[in-house]
Formats: C-alpha cells, structure tokens, sequence
C-alpha cells in the first residue's frame, strides 16, 4: 500500500474515532488534546513508537515556521523557510521538505519555498470559498454571506502602508 493510502486509511480511522465519540455524547466542541487524552485513556488508539520522532519533527517545524527575526529595512521576516526535494531511495521516488534560513538560502531554494507557501496559501482560500458557498446554499437560517474577494493587491499595499502618520513634506520656501 502506498504511503498516501496508508495516510488516507489513518486518517479515515482517525475521523471514525472521532464519530464514535460524539455518538456517544462526549462533550462537543472539543480541542484535540483533550479527544486524544481520551482516546487514550480509553485504549482507542495505540501510538506506535515512532510516532515520537513523527511528534518531535512537527514541533520542530511549528518552531521553525514560528521564527523571524528583523532585516535592515525593520520588517519582521520569517527565518527558515520549507522547500520540496524530490529524490530516488532505491525504491520509490519519496518527496521531503528541506529547511533553509532566508539569510543562506540559494535563489532556487528560496523560490521554491516561496512557491510552495504560494500554493498553500491558494489552497486556503480555494477552501474559504467552498466553505462559504456550501454554508451559504446549506444553512438552516437561509442566510446568505457577503460576496468575498479573493484579489489581496489593494490589501497588500495599504499593509504596506507607514504604520504611524507621516506629516506631508513642508511645501513653504525660506
């Protein structure tokens, strides 16, 4: 079976569980720690030992996606970046991300990376948009949403608009 089928069958059972727990009254809206306490705690689930790393390696990202430090222009920059590498392990062709700090990244890493935050940022807005328009045609209160715009450009340039007011240049000649 390959790795993404084996992701999607977890993740089935995952969500399974997740069903099997509302059905049976537990307490809804619930954050994922506590529902993984409890799914443990019940013997639900059993963690495999290499989940570990599979652990660590995510916390480890949470904290490198989190870090930023401040250019010499003074804007806050985010330091390390992901970018997808494809290689041959002998068997298979098995994609991974590789970190970079933007301060060493070669222009093709950097492209990468930024490319790829690209298409995930892409990727969350094509879903705002189908969640908006499911919630729009399915609501019990008939309610219809405001349109959305998707094009950020004049969202952009105000953003990168002076944070504090800067007076005009004096137009008075001595």
């Amino acid at each position: 079976m390959s790795r993404k089928k084996l992701k999607q069958s977890f993740k089935s059972a995952l969500l399974g569980l997740v069903k099997e727990y509302r059905e049976s009254g537990g307490k809804w809206p619930i954050d994922a720690h506590s529902l993984a306490a409890h799914l443990l705690a019940n013997r639900k689930v059993k963690v495999p030992r290499r989940t570990e790393t599979q652990i660590l390696a995510k916390q480890l990202q949470e904290a490198m996606r989190e870090e930023y430090y401040t250019d010499p222009q003074g804007r806050r920059v985010r330091k390390k970046h992901a970018f997808p590498v494809t290689f041959d392990d002998g068997e298979t062709r098995v994609q991974k991300m590789l970190w970079c700090d933007i301060e060493t990244a070669l222009p093709d890493q950097m492209h990468l990376a930024l490319q790829t935050r690209r298409k995930q940022a892409q990727g969350d807005v094509r879903q705002i948009k189908i969640d908006r328009d499911s919630y729009c045609d399915n609501n019990t209160w008939g309610a219809e949403l405001p349109q959305m715009t998707f094009n950020f450009d004049k969202d952009m340039a105000e953003l990168d608009q002076p944070a504090t007011y800067q007076p005009p240049p004096s137009s008075e000649t001595p």
